[in-house]
């Protein structure tokens, strides 16, 4: 069984703070190719950055403005 592992996206609300670094559509196309080439996929923590907000204890709204800045990459992770 061939099972890729990817992990540390650190995925950002878009501004200075967002450590991702990717493209999305650029991201996505490289899930298309491991879907295919892969029987497994592990995405391993690390996926949202959510402990840079600039208001304490906001890590909820700060999750929630990470999905806006990328919406088809949270959407995808989550209907898996």
């Amino acid at each position: 069984m061939k099972i890729a592992v990817i992990s540390d996206l650190h995925m950002g609300r878009g501004d200075a703070a967002d450590r991702f670094g990717h493209d999305d559509r650029d991201f996505l196309a490289f899930l298309d190719a491991l879907e295919a080439d892969f029987e497994r996929i592990v995405l391993l923590g690390d996926i949202y950055e959510t402990l840079t907000s600039l208001k304490p204890l906001a890590q909820a709204q700060e999750l929630q403005a990470v999905k806006r800045a990328h919406p088809e990459i949270s959407e995808r992770f989550e209907s898996a």
